[in-house]
This record gives structure tokens, C-alpha cells and sequence, in this order.
């Protein structure tokens, strides 16, 4: 039996794309060429995006989503996974957001809610002083002489010894180095340096009562030059750190420091407010900023806050604190806390355009009041300053400067 020429030929039948071809010819011709296998065309690959589905093909997406799973192309099972784990995938942003919302909603209220009893007692107590005759004060701490001088002028510095604290290990190579150092005026880059590294190591590392004093003493020295609201340019620096509440967290000031480096004029700070309290190494933070305040000048700059007071330090845990790190001379370190307190300023203008003080601003601000103040007077700002009287015996209460 002959076969078709163009089958030994091996060459393929040549069909006129115009022509067409009826049913029995098809079949006619698959079967004179047996030996030939159709080569499957190449697929073509499909990219689509999330974002098109919809554009591209909307209806049919609706569609899949009512139809029976074997019914479904492939395509469709895909694109139907897709939007489902989307709409999962949102739904739980959307819940872990809610919850983050909430959590720091409720941390607000709860951190806040002691200092709105204190604006409440605050308001009674004006009420009090508004109603009640003036009398004399006889607290120690708004005592006449304290208001007019600093409390350190006629204190006894003289300074019992502490026992150190035996109660954590250390290797003898740490003792020693703890031994050894050595922390005196003028303070260094290298010594500043050095004591916070101990501060990192050492937690229950105390430096003796006398420099602690010095510091003190030094710092107010430098704090009394100083004008109620500091000025501060940034031609130089080009920039400027502002940090918010420390809160006696020692470890969040050591990643500032860490990351931003030690104050210079080149990298000046501005601290505004609140180092101490709530925290438990609140002395270890203010014994570093006023440190820098001393060795730096021009790269630190400290504003005041509603806990440097020592009011709100009997409430909010930095007297306690005190008074376990330092059992036997902890009421000569406080006094001298007091009068770095009534000396720091009332906040920061940087470059004649921008304010920082702490806890914000009303409407009837007045800085050139707030320049001309006493600011010495205030040991506390829960208890009105008192004003100069020739009277003999008289401590006179200027309520209308203070309510202001």
C-alpha cells in the first residue's frame, strides 16, 4: 500500500489559512498523517496584580465566590484566596490598632490620674488662702530665711560616711577600679565618661555624699547666672536635642546619649523638665545632667518642671529614693536638691522663633512677666513664694504673683 507523498516526504501538508476546511477533510487528513504529533503551543504566562483584579475582571470575581469549588478555574481559586487573605489581613491591623488605641488611651488616664488629684487639691487649697486671713507661715521649708537665700549658705556640709553596699558581687579588679575612682572639679569629658559607664555597670554603684554635694553646690552656682528663660542659637550646632520626661529612667538617658553622643556646643541638648521621680535611679539621671550643665557650657540647657519640687517628690518617690541610697545624710542632699531646684530655669527660646517649657502655654502668657519673676522664691509651686516685708515678724504671702 503507497502512502502519501508529503508523508514520506516527512513534510507537513500545506493548508491555505483562507480555505476552510470541512469536518470529513479534518478527519481525512489526521488520518493519512498518523505519524505526526501536533506540538503543543508554548502558555502563555499570566501576571496579575491585586490591585487589577477587580479592574480587569469584576464580574467574574463576584461570580466565583458563588460557585461551587469544582466549578472554579484555577485562576479564579486564586484570585478568591487572595482577597480572602487580604480581608484577614485587615482585619487584623485593624484589631491590633484598636488595641494599641485603647492601651495607650487606659496608660494615659492611669499616669495622669495622680497629677489631676493634685490640680484638685491645688484648687482647694487656693480656695483655702483666698477665704482664710493671712498668717504666719512657720514651715521650715517656706521658712523667711530659706525664700531669701539659698538653703545650702548656711548648711552644715559636714557629711557622715556612708557604708557601701556589699550586697551584689563584684571581682576584686572592680573593686579596686571602683576604689579608685576619682571624681573632683573641674569635671572632664574622659571623667564624665567614665562615671556613667560605672552608673551602667554598677546599679547599686553610690558616690560618697561629699561629691554629691559639690556637685550641687556647684551647680547652683552656675544656675544662678543663668536668666529665667535661657536663649539659646543653633548658628553654630545647626541642631538641637530636646528631650522630654526622664522620670528617674537612667537607662533611657544612656540611649539618648548613646545614640546622639555627650553635650557640646557643637551638640547642644535641651532637657525640659521632670528628671526625677516615678523612676527608681532618678539621682543617678539628675547627678549626670548637671554634671554636663557644669563641664559643658552652652550644650545643656535644663528647664524646670512640676517635679523638681519637693512636694511632689514626697509623693512621687525621689525623697524615698534618696533617703535609701543615702540613710545618713540624706536630709543635707535634699536641701541641696531644693536649691537646684528654686535656680533652674523656666524654659527655652531657641533661635528667637520656638518655646520649650514644660507642660505647655495659656492663651495670656506673658514671657516678660515670666523674665521679671523671683524665680528663687518658688521653692515649690504648690505653695505661694513669699515677698519681702519690713514688718517684723511678718512673712508675708503674695498670693496674686503666685496664682499667676
Amino acid at each position: 500500500m503507497s502512502q502519501c507523498a508529503c508523508v514520506k516526504m516527512k513534510k507537513k501538508p500545506v493548508i491555505n489559512e483562507d480555505e476552510e476546511l470541512s469536518d470529513s477533510s479534518k478527519s481525512e487528513m489526521m488520518a493519512a498523517t498518523p505519524c505526526l504529533k501536533a506540538k503543543p503551543k508554548p502558555k502563555r504566562r499570566l501576571s496579575f496584580k491585586i490591585a487589577d483584579f477587580r479592574r480587569i475582571i469584576p464580574d467574574r470575581i463576584l461570580q466565583c465566590f458563588g460557585q461551587d469549588e469544582l466549578e472554579m478555574t484555577k485562576l479564579e481559586k486564586t484570585i478568591k484566596a487572595s482577597l480572602l487573605i487580604q480581608k484577614w489581613y485587615r482585619s487584623y491591623m485593624a484589631r491590633l490598632e484598636v488595641r494599641r488605641r485603647y492601651t495607650w488611651t487606659i496608660f494615659q488616664t492611669l499616669e495622669y490620674a495622680g497629677e489631676q488629684d493634685q490640680v484638685k487639691l491645688y484648687n482647694f487649697f487656693n480656695a483655702l488662702l483666698t477665704h482664710i486671713p493671712q498668717t504666719a507661715n512657720r514651715d521650715g521649708y517656706n521658712s523667711k530665711g530659706a525664700s531669701r537665700s539659698s538653703s545650702f549658705d548656711n548648711l552644715d556640709l559636714e557629711f557622715e560616711d556612708e557604708s557601701p553596699e556589699e550586697e551584689y558581687s563584684l571581682d576584686q579588679d572592680d573593686k579596686k577600679a571602683l576604689r579608685n575612682f576619682v571624681l573632683e572639679y573641674p569635671y572632664t569629658y574622659e571623667k564624665i565618661t567614665e562615671l556613667i559607664e560605672i552608673f551602667r555597670k554598677h546599679r547599686h554603684f553610690r558616690l560618697p555624699p561629699k561629691v554629691v554635694a559639690d556637685i550641687l553646690r556647684r551647680s547652683v552656682t552656675a544656675l544662678r547666672r543663668l536668666p529665667n528663660i535661657s536663649v539659646v542659637s543653633t548658628a553654630l550646632s545647626k541642631q538641637i536635642t530636646v528631650c522630654g520626661d526622664l522620670h528617674g529612667k537612667f537607662d533611657d538617658l544612656l540611649v539618648i546619649l548613646h545614640k546622639n553622643g555627650l553635650p557640646s556646643a557643637e551638640n547642644p541638648y535641651v532637657f525640659n523638665g521632670d528628671f526625677v521621680d516615678r523612676g527608681k535611679r532618678g539621682l543617678e539621671v539628675i547627678v549626670v545632667l548637671l554634671l554636663c550643665l557644669i563641664a559643658f557650657p552652652g550644650g545643656v540647657y535644663l528647664n524646670r518642671g512640676n517635679h523638681e519640687d519637693h512636694i511632689m517628690n514626697q509623693r512621687y518617690g525621689f525623697i524615698r529614693e534618696v533617703q535609701s541610697k543615702y540613710r545618713k545624710n540624706h536630709e543635707r542632699i535634699l536641701k541641696l536638691f531644693e536649691s537646684v531646684y528654686r535656680w533652674l530655669p523656666l524654659g527655652t527660646i531657641v533661635n528667637n522663633r520656638v518655646l520649650i517649657v514644660h507642660g505647655g502655654i495659656s492663651d495670656t502668657t506673658d514671657l516678660e512677666m515670666i523674665r521679671s519673676l523671683e524665680r528663687e522664691k518658688y521653692v515649690s509651686l504648690l505653695r505661694p513664694p513669699l515677698c519681702d516685708s519690713s514688718a517684723p515678724g511678718a512673712d508675708a504671702i503674695n498670693k496674686v504673683e503666685w496664682k499667676q
